[in-house]
């Protein structure tokens, strides 16, 4: 995981190859197609795929008055640093 991680940071994608056990083959089965014949084999496992996304909101209060609007984006400056 640790590997698709710096790739993700990369590349910006990444795929976790499955392990073999998770891999799950069913019954082969002889297949016809015209006058020939072939083996059909089909096989599941889980595949992890990772990107990287930049994800942008926008929060746009109405609040009243333009101090009001003011007070509120001077209160925000002041207090942002707790979410970085």
């Amino acid at each position: 995981m640790q590997e698709a991680v710096a790739q993700v940071r990369g590349k910006g994608y990444s795929v976790v190859i499955p392990e073999r056990s998770e891999i799950h083959l069913k019954d082969p089965e002889i297949v016809r197609h015209g006058s020939r014949y072939g083996v059909r084999m089909l096989a599941d496992a889980p595949s992890i795929h990772m990107i990287q996304a930049v994800i942008q909101t926008e929060i746009a209060p109405l609040v009243g008055s333009e101090e009001q609007a003011r007070d509120l984006v001077q209160y925000i400056n002041e207090h942002k640093h707790l979410t970085e």
